[in-house]
């Protein structure tokens, strides 16, 4: 949810940015009515809406590792900062003192630029918050790989078929075929164990259905590829 909820407070500091503009140009005495109000508006929906998103940013943040882990840090911190600079934007202006609200939204505008850039970057170049379950086609046919008999119960293996990676894992005589990657955060499935008709991913422990790839427990959200087939001895 985060990538979708900072939107809203970039979209609303910009808006006011740019009013904010629009009124410091205006002619002296002109008698034109100013977007002061507007302008308030804008800040403390960006404010909210801010505060909203930095919850979901932290939950994303809490299952990245390395220098994912480090850039997201760094965009929390440049995060926070904004809002704070935008509280107190919205509170200049909320006691009457325009000039100081407006210097305060020139210092935060770039800021917030700043860290935006690191949220694409933990996007696009970690991606942090996007499906990491194998995209190939699905195959036409099935290809034996190893005997039934090398595929001990409950216990997921490996193998590679044409340059994919499966998991395997035999349960109750029926033989399931995973994705290799979990959704989440590309977590090695072969890794995990079964519990309850599922395969635990072992790095965050989400859960997904042996027969149909379906995610039964987060934090994952989406589905790792998945076939059932009947076991054939050879």
């Amino acid at each position: 949810m985060h990538p979708l909820l900072v939107h809203m407070p970039i979209g609303a500091w910009t808006t006011a940015a740019v009013l904010d503009e629009i009124d410091a140009r205006r002619a002296c005495g002109s008698g034109r009515p100013g977007f002061g109000d507007a302008v308030q508006t804008a800040v403390g929906l960006g404010v909210a809406g801010g505060a909203v998103a930095a919850v979901a940013g932290l939950a994303d943040w809490q299952y990245t590792h390395d220098n994912a882990r480090r850039v997201g840090l760094v965009h929390g911190a440049l995060n926070a900062v904004a809002l704070g600079v935008y509280g107190w934007s919205w509170w200049e202006r909320r006691h009457g003192r325009p000039r100081r609200a407006q210097r305060a939204g020139r210092l935060g505008y770039p800021i917030v630029l700043v860290s935006q850039y690191l949220g694409g970057t933990l996007v696009y170049r970690h991606n942090v918050g996007t499906d990491h379950s194998d995209k190939q086609l699905d195959p036409r046919q099935f290809v034996p790989v190893l005997a039934l008999e090398q595929l001990a119960e409950d216990t997921p293996y490996l193998v590679r078929v044409d340059d994919v990676d499966v998991v395997l894992v035999r349960v109750d005589g029926r033989v399931h075929a995973l994705g290799e990657r979990c959704a989440h955060l590309g977590g090695p499935m072969d890794q995990g164990w079964v519990y309850q008709g599922t395969l635990v991913c072992p790095w965050h422990e989400s859960r997904f259905d042996l027969a149909t790839g379906e995610d039964r427990k987060g934090p994952a959200t989406g589905c790792v590829r998945a076939s059932a087939s009947c076991a054939r001895r050879g």
